[in-house]
């Protein structure tokens, strides 16, 4: 049997305000959840560093950090949030280590729970969240 966790604490990092505003009222809107902005990858390590949350969705191209820098510097971190990785770059990655794998594979590698690809329909999101939060009871 699966179950919803009553609140949730949910992280949206994307630099653009507005679609980090539409995902905090959907979020917001389904459940009892909590729900933290940040605009860039250092913005969101310091919060992860300093509370609890369930997920993170966060953006791959942003300024300042990047979501696969944010990733790499979370590699050591205890009680690491589920963190989905919101790209529409294919090639995002090419640089880094595992070019020859598919951006999929590079994210999950460095710690992504889930990728979606923008841009996505909001169903889509809420799949992923449904999945990511339900708990075993």
């Amino acid at each position: 049997m699966i179950a919803q966790d009553i609140r949730q604490r949910f992280l949206v990092v994307d630099d653009d305000h507005s679609l980090r505003t539409v995902l905090s009222i959907a979020l917001e809107s389904r459940s009892d959840a909590e729900v933290i902005g940040a605009s860039d990858g250092l913005e969101a390590l310091r919060l992860i560093e300093s509370m609890d949350l369930s997920v993170v969705f966060v953006d791959l191209l942003m300024p300042k950090m990047t979501g696969a820098e944010m990733l790499n510097a979370l590699n050591d971190h205890p009680n690491l949030p589920k963190i989905v990785v919101m790209t529409a770059l294919e090639e995002a990655l090419a640089d880094q280590p595992l070019a020859d794998q598919s951006l999929v594979a590079q994210l999950r590698y460095l710690g992504a729970s889930k990728v979606l690809k923008k841009p996505f329909h909001i169903g889509e999101f809420f799949s992923v969240v449904d999945e990511l939060t339900a708990v075993a009871v």
